[in-house]
């Protein structure tokens, strides 16, 4: 047995080793000195890793022209306890490295790589930054040893003249650093994102600020050092080279906070409601609830929930334990998850990974969210559409660079499951095909005309090609089993063609580049096993549309690959560098199609590319039209009768065109119609009466959703917000600050006088909500939020996402129904979702699976637009527009017992006898496309078309077969 000795001088050696003498009485020594050795070894690296007497002092290129680096080394290196890395040596270090990028918190792996490579113990990092209205010299103090940040501030940048003072702010931080460090880290206190419990999340800004104001306070305290969330994915890869049980860094004390912003009530300044919790080993727990004006929560979290964190820490508590950490950091990232806040739930998924890397679920969870993230960010910044208003550029260029970053980390995880062989095949092929970083489809030739994504995804670019060369292939090594839930993981597409896609993306966007090819080749070549099947998606990229041209500068590096697979002893190879030899040469085509005919081809996506090129098509089914036909020709109009109604505008001149009606609501015993930018009412036959709504001009329409209650018109107005009006013109209130926002879509239903119910929706995610809208008899506007969804469907399966009431949505319609039995709900539409119903006397909101559970409903209300169903005694009718076969926008409308469903062919459907009439024996004229129907108090039923000039607000009458005139009543 060897015999060992052990410096016990430091306090915290001192400790570890009671430790050990105590424990070993009860558990045995072997095992107990291999935990107390490890711990012993942390604590001490913990304590002398930190002695900050060698420092590097980086500074961008603006900060050293002004001489700031270089006073501020001549005035450290008069501390003779300080030793400073000499700035040949850094220039050489940081040559290929960016400070911007090395002082960001996610990239601890460049500080540790950077402070080995100069063997300094802490690094000074100096930039310049805007902040508000002034420049500001940002400072960095780092951990070189153990790579968190020690310190950060700011000070105001003066100009070349006075650049002395800067240089006195920065001796005494580095004064400051050092003073709190000399005996070393002592505490390690983490402080995931504040939680805004908030429906409106208007202050959802505040979650990153408190918690860094929190993290940069316990920082000033002596030997507290904060672990930042954002670190946790560099620190992961650098430990993945040494070792495969994750980092078991001794953390005393986790801080997870929440609050809330309720509205000010009567004038009240507005409050701030926190509720703290603070974890010091399991069975340590504190709970801190606290209301304070907002203006004081920034100086007591700085003040007095530091001062009692640090207090609090250095009464001795025991160290959580790493599967502590991991599950505490696990459900805070899942909190944030819910709500659709990827950003932070990543960042905490990540940190729980550090502490346990082979957690399959989590890492799988991981990637996921990544994804919900980029699919979220691809929506808002990836196309810039031609007409549509410009894409602001930082906040596009910041996202698109997001979501290459998060698909190479995505890719990173995949590589870890695969080379640890904790996935299995399946699993992987799923999680595979939902990591993308373009859109769903091929990048069309325009993007490289997009000089900012072309920049943002090169790097997204890089990783699958390494990906793909070093990685994908252990696939076929891995289990045929699964291990993950259905949800994260079932593949919608066989294995190649998800990789085959996603190389064709790469060759696309890069324009035929000389790596994008290398990465084809290798694909078809040695990954696609000889037998696979052809791809549409890399057919694509060998045929005419896209390829290089004798003239561009790639073409030769595309006939070398092309020749390189024609050479190929592969099977899958040959193919598709003869595809890409026979196009545009039917000679060859011919043969082709005969040999792939011979190798069981015939029906893959090759054949059918070529049989196209031939123009061998194969024959479709007749159409059988929806209805019978009328039995003669009516003219281009068929049986429809328009007579153009001659409006009079009160106080119009007699020069005055009348307006073009774009929308109608019928209210009562009058009717209310719009134009573009006038809202009408008429009370007497023809005669419009106009009512000053706003004084907004725009080149679109200004009005949206309306509905009448019995009494008055709900609408809403631009400029305006939601207007309650009388039919007699008084206006009587205005819904704004009375409600949560409803930017991404609404709808409106009157109940009864002065009362209507409102469903809106808001937000990147679609936060949803259900109020009722209520306006006293003097114009007192009240608004009841009685229902809130703010949980995302993604991480969900369809199902759980659709049967829960609170999944977040836009609104498609609402409809009032009335049972057999008299009760009385108002149906809501969600968007790819089970509707749900509300209760008119209660407001109870719940999921409605079928219409059917109605028990015996009929529709109380005017229809809306194509797809909403209409219920007549129990009975249900799913109606489309027009020809029946798609969704154009018209509405529909109930009259007369007839359903009328406008379109290229209008249809009318007999809700008792179920009869459907085809009113067109062909399609309309392309000007009456936009034709919409409306039901009229003075004309029975009404037409109008959408923003066209052209088409007059009509009457509409229906001409029976056997009087019908051949012109079909054309206006």
């Amino acid at each position: 047995m060897r015999a060992f000795a052990i410096d016990c001088s430091d306090p915290i050696r001192r400790c570890a080793i009671a430790c050990f003498l105590e424990t070993s009485r009860k558990f045995g020594v072997s095992l107990v000195l291999a935990i107390c050795l490890s711990a012993l070894h942390a604590a001490t690296a913990i304590a002398e890793s930190v002695s900050l007497q060698r420092w590097a002092i980086i500074a961008t290129q603006e900060v050293q022209e002004s001489g700031l680096s270089d006073l501020l080394s001549v005035e450290l290196s008069k501390n003779d306890s300080i030793a400073l890395v000499e700035r040949e040596q850094l220039e050489e270090a940081m040559r290929e490295l960016k400070l911007s990028v090395l002082a960001q918190p996610d990239q601890v792996a460049l500080r540790l790589k950077l402070g080995k490579t100069l063997r300094a113990n802490a690094l000074l990092m100096l930039s310049l930054e805007q902040q508000d209205d002034q420049k500001v010299l940002r400072v960095v103090a780092s951990d070189a040893d153990l790579g968190v940040r020690l310190w950060q501030g700011r000070f105001v940048w003066r100009e070349a003249s006075r650049v002395e003072e800067n240089v006195e702010h920065c001796v005494e931080a580095v004064d400051e650093i050092r003073q709190l460090f000399s005996g070393g880290v002592r505490q390690i206190i983490a402080v995931p994102p504040f939680l805004a419990e908030d429906f409106e999340q208007n202050y959802d800004f505040l979650q990153s600020r408190y918690s860094d104001l929190l993290a940069s306070s316990l920082t000033t305290h002596t030997g507290v050092a904060v672990v930042e969330i954002e670190e946790a994915h560099a620190i992961s890869r650098e430990i993945e080279q040494t070792t495969s049980a994750g980092l078991d860094r001794p953390i005393a004390t986790i801080v997870q906070a929440a609050y809330r912003v309720p509205r000010p009530v009567d004038g009240d300044q507005r409050q701030v409601e926190l509720r703290i919790e603070i974890i010091r080993g399991k069975e340590n727990q504190e709970m801190i609830l606290e209301t304070l004006r907002m203006e004081d929560v920034e100086g007591w979290l700085s003040k007095d929930l530091a001062g009692r964190l640090f207090d609090g820490a250095k009464n001795g508590a025991a160290d959580l334990s790493a599967e502590e950490q991991k599950e505490m950091l696990s459900r805070r990232a899942q909190r944030f998850s819910e709500i659709g806040d990827w950003e932070k739930s990543t960042a905490l998924r990540e940190a729980a990974l550090v502490l346990a890397p082979k957690d399959l679920l989590e890492r799988a969870t991981l990637i996921s969210e990544y994804q919900h993230r980029s699919r979220l960010l691809l929506d808002q910044y990836t196309h810039t559409h031609v007409n549509a208003k410009p894409l602001p550029t930082v906040p596009r260029g910041r996202a698109l660079r997001c979501v290459g970053y998060s698909y190479s980390v995505s890719l990173d995880h995949m590589a870890y499951l695969i080379r640890n062989r904790l996935i299995g095949r399946v699993d992987a092929s799923g999680i595979l095909d939902k990591i993308v970083w373009t859109p769903p489809g091929l990048c069309d030739a325009a993007l490289p005309r997009d000089p900012l994504k072309f920049e943002a995804m090169r790097p997204a670019c890089v990783a699958q090609r390494k990906f793909l060369h070093d990685t994908y292939p252990l696939i076929s090594e891995l289990d045929d089993g699964r291990q993950l839930p259905d949800s994260f993981s079932t593949p919608y597409y066989e294995w190649e063609y998800v990789i085959g896609t996603r190389v064709a993306n790469d060759v696309l966007f890069n324009g035929y580049s000389l790596e994008s090819l290398d990465s084809l080749k290798d694909l078809l070549t040695r990954v696609f096993p000889a037998k696979a099947k052809t791809s549409s998606q890399l057919l694509f990229v060998f045929d005419y549309a896209h390829r290089p041209m004798p003239k561009d500068k790639q073409y030769e590096a595309w006939i070398h690959l092309r020749n390189s697979l024609l050479d190929s002893d592969r099977e899958i190879a040959q193919i598709y560098g003869r595809f890409g030899e026979v196009v545009g040469r039917k000679d060859l085509q011919e043969q082709m199609l005969d040999d792939l005919s011979q190798m069981g081809r015939a029906e893959e996506p090759v054949s059918v590319s070529i049989r196209h090129a031939l123009m061998r098509f194969k024959e479709q089914p007749a159409e059988i039209p929806p209805g019978s036909f009328p039995k003669r020709d009516y003219g281009p109009l068929g049986r429809l009768k328009l007579d153009p109604i001659p409006l009079i505008v009160e106080g119009a001149g007699p020069t005055e065109k009348p307006p073009v009606i774009v929308g109608m609501l019928r209210c009562g015993g009058s009717d209310a119609y719009w134009s573009k930018d006038r809202f009408f009412m008429m009370h007497e036959l023809n005669v419009l009466s106009e009512m000053k709504l706003t004084d907004v001009k725009a080149d679109h329409s200004l009005f949206g959703e309306s509905s009448w209650d019995g009494e008055c018109i709900w609408l809403y107005v631009q400029g305006e917000g939601i207007l309650v009006v009388r039919h007699d013109g008084k206006r009587l209130a205005t819904f704004t600050d009375q409600i949560p926002g409803y930017w991404k879509g609404y709808k409106l239903i009157g109940i009864s006088p002065r009362k209507a119910i409102m469903v809106g929706s808001f937000g990147e995610t679609n936060r949803a909500w259900c109020g009722l809208l209520e306006v006293d008899e003097n114009g007192h506007p009240a608004a009841k939020i009685f229902f809130e969804a703010k949980q995302v469907r993604e991480g969900r399966s369809r199902e759980a996402a659709s049967n829960d009431r609170n999944t977040v949505f836009r609104p498609e319609y609402l409809s009032r129904v009335r049972q057999g039995d008299g009760k009385q709900y108002v149906v809501v539409d969600r968007d790819g979702l089970s509707r749900l119903k509300i209760d008119l006397e209660t407001l109870d909101v719940s999921v409605l699976d079928r219409l059917r559970d109605l028990g015996g409903a009929s529709t109380q209300t005017d229809l809306g637009f194509a797809s909403e169903p209409f219920l007549h005694n129990g009975e249900v009718f799913h109606l489309l527009s027009g020809v029946a076969v798609s969704v154009n926008s018209k509405k529909i409308v109930f009259h007369d017992g007839w359903l009328y469903r406008p379109g290229y062919v209008w249809i009318r459907e007999h809700i008792e006898t179920r009869k459907i009439e085809r009113l067109q024996s062909r399609d309309l004229p392309l000007r009456y496309w936009s034709l919409q129907a409306g039901p009229s108090a003075h004309y029975e039923l009404v037409t109008y078309g959408s923003f066209s000039e052209e088409i007059a607000l009509s009457k509409l009458s229906i001409s029976e077969e056997e009087t019908a005139h051949s012109d079909g009543g054309a206006p």
